[in-house]
């Protein structure tokens, strides 16, 4: 039984933390050009070193600015979720049943954050050159290889 509770904890936590890294959670209070990766994170940032076009600009604008009220609703929801739980749950008391349910309700806007902005990626990808996609993917890589630098210079 223990071992089974351990499982699907891991899972749960498994699933709540790739929902949070999907959606690039923890940037959106620095959201926008000069204040930080934003909503979009790796992908917001790198499309500043991509050289778009003003046209192409204008389109990324235009996905960011529709996405970008749905994202802060979400996470607003997160947050008083959040606050709610540490109001009412003390750190001496364990309750299984509203820990699950709790979680499971986290997990349910995670994952609805995660999908829009997946499709705010893909709706901005699509807007890019293929050299520029390529350009993209290849940042993408050197990136994970390396860590963060700036516009593929740095540590790259």
């Amino acid at each position: 039984m223990r071992a089974r509770t351990v499982i699907v904890g891991t899972i749960a936590v498994a699933v709540v933390g790739s929902a949070v890294a999907l959606a690039g959670w923890g940037g959106g209070q620095r959201a926008g050009r000069g204040g930080g990766p934003g909503e979009f994170g790796f992908f917001e940032h790198r499309l500043q070193c991509l050289g778009l076009s003003e046209a192409q600009r204008a389109k990324v604008d235009a996905i960011v600015a529709e996405t970008r009220p749905s994202i802060a609703a979400l996470r607003e929801q997160l947050r008083t979720m959040r606050q709610s739980y540490r109001a009412t749950h003390t750190p001496g008391t364990f309750d299984e049943a509203a820990i699950r349910a709790e979680m499971a309700k986290r997990a349910a806007i995670h994952t609805e954050l995660a999908v829009k902005l997946a499709k705010a990626r893909a709706d901005i990808f699509a807007v890019l050159t293929p050299e520029q996609q390529q350009q993209l993917a290849q940042m993408r890589e050197r990136w994970e290889e390396v860590g963060r630098g700036r516009c593929g210079r740095g540590r790259f």
